[in-house]
């Protein structure tokens, strides 16, 4: 007797070695084809590119999207479909969705319909069907039927089942958005955020030297929207060094702004007394700790492998990206 192959949209038992579905039509991948590659916690993940490797090495397509269900050990695999439905399938659902059932979907309150991603160019949009629990991105709500763009290795959230989404797409293309938090005017390109951006560049780059990756990240475009006072930058190469600064840099911002308001007006006086000298050696340390932090994302042992020099390398990056009065908008509309 033949193992069987569940598609994932409709259910359908197929021959372990269908290449899709006899029933829907969809092509599917079996789960085992990529256990050794993904079987993985989805914080790993999520913290830098390695999955893209893991996809195109088991032959999934430019349209492929990977769901890793929170405390499942595979993952769910789509390829060839544009517009995916999650939510639970029953009999009288009018449209194929991929069926969330065996993750304890009903309990955790998921809803037959609950949201729809649409796959484009290295990432997608996600949007909520008016689900009768809600749906986060990134632990932000999202307002019922509005698109939002989802980006590989974001979380998502029905109700209260948690899922991350990969695109296994061959584009290393990505478009960010930054905003000045501080003054609310239109970013400065050539003071602010230039320098903010190559410092992401040269983050990557480093990441690329752990991996043993020859990455050529560089910045293709900068616009400026004076409506919106929002910056938008178009990189290629760079999405594991955004991922590690919306994920650390960000919040490591939020919660030490005491600190380098401190900081700031040190530099802006021009002159230190023993008290300044103290605020900025611990100021200093924190930042060592912020790059030993993101690294271990990186590298298993950090401290193997000249991971001191790359630590050196970090820090003044980081400097200059929490010191900067710009971030990256997470969901800009």
């Amino acid at each position: 007797m033949h193992d069987l192959l569940v598609c994932p949209v409709c259910g359908y038992k197929n021959r372990a070695d269908a290449p899709q579905c006899a029933k829907c039509g969809i092509a599917v991948i079996g789960e085992s084809s990529v256990t050794s590659t993904l079987d993985m916690a989805p914080n790993q993940l999520a913290s830098f590119g390695l999955y893209t490797t893991a996809i195109h090495r088991h032959g999934l397509l430019n349209d492929g999207v990977v769901f890793y269900v929170a405390g499942a050990t595979k993952p769910l695999i789509i390829r060839g479909k544009r517009e995916i439905l999650l939510g639970r399938r029953v009999d009288d659902t009018p449209s194929p969705v991929v069926d969330l059932t065996r993750f304890q979907a009903h309990l955790l309150g998921v809803s037959r319909r609950h949201a729809q991603v649409t796959v484009g160019e290295g990432g997608g949009f996600v949007q909520d069907l008016g689900s009768a629990n809600g749906t986060w991105l990134n632990e932000k709500r999202l307002n019922p039927h509005d698109s939002y763009i989802v980006n590989s290795g974001d979380q998502l959230r029905l109700s209260q089942l948690i899922l991350f989404v990969y695109f296994a797409s061959l584009s290393t293309r990505q478009t960010i958005t930054l905003e000045d938090h501080y003054s609310g005017e239109p970013p400065d390109i050539a003071n602010s955020v230039t320098p903010y951006v190559q410092a992401i560049i040269d983050i990557q780059q480093i990441v690329d030297e752990i991996l043993g990756r020859q990455g050529q990240p560089c910045i293709e475009a900068i616009n400026v929207d004076t409506q919106t006072s929002l910056a938008h930058v178009d990189l290629e190469g760079a999405m594991d060094a955004v991922q590690l600064v919306r994920d650390n840099v960000i919040p490591w911002k939020q919660a030490h702004r005491e600190q380098i308001a401190g900081i700031k007006a040190i530099w802006a006086a021009g002159k230190m007394d023993a008290d300044d000298r103290t605020l900025a050696a611990t100021f200093k340390r924190a930042l060592a700790e912020l790059a030993s932090d993101m690294l271990s994302q990186v590298v298993v042992d950090a401290g193997a492998g000249g991971g001191g020099s790359f630590a050196a390398r970090l820090s003044p990056l980081l400097q200059t990206l929490v010191l900067s009065s710009l971030e990256i908008v997470i969901n800009p509309r």
